[in-house]
């Protein structure tokens, strides 16, 4: 028989720890400044993509992907301390916020903003980023950022 061992403490926690989610934001960010990066040097590889489409700048991606990090921590810590269980909170809310994430880009797309810049071709790797950053908040807050119990 194999004895399961929990690898980062006790896997019952309920609460983040403020120490381990400013660590847990740390990672992400790094983590998503990676993933955004990557998926826009890939577009811009193999799309032509106008320097009027500003929202596929390196600048925008990297102070808007900070943005999103610093808003997810800040949002467990204000569920830390006004829910019960800000862990299982937070793993319910973050597909909505995704969803939500999404309402501004596929705004500059129905609207042909940016001096009709704004294609499928422009937008969707807008959109694979925020699942990307997402994705790598959920893992990285709930696996990071628990509080410790023993």
């Amino acid at each position: 028989m194999i004895a399961r061992i929990p690898l980062q403490g006790s896997l019952s926690a309920t609460h983040f720890s403020p120490r381990r989610l400013v660590l847990a934001g740390l990672a992400a960010a790094g983590a998503s400044l990676v993933a955004t990066v990557a998926i826009r040097a890939i577009t811009v590889s193999v799309e032509t993509v106008p320097s009027a489409f500003t929202p596929l700048h390196t600048s925008s991606v990297v102070v808007l992907t900070i943005f999103g990090i610093v808003g997810a921590t800040v949002a467990c810590l204000v569920l830390n301390a006004l829910v019960a269980s800000p862990l299982r909170t937070f793993r319910r809310i973050v597909p909505i916020a995704l969803t939500l994430s999404f309402i501004p880009d596929i705004s500059i797309w129905a609207s042909h903003a940016y001096g009709h810049t704004a294609r499928t071709s422009t937008v969707v790797p807008l959109l694979i980023m925020h699942v990307a950053v997402a994705s790598i908040c959920l893992f990285s807050f709930l696996s990071l950022g628990p509080r410790r119990e023993g």
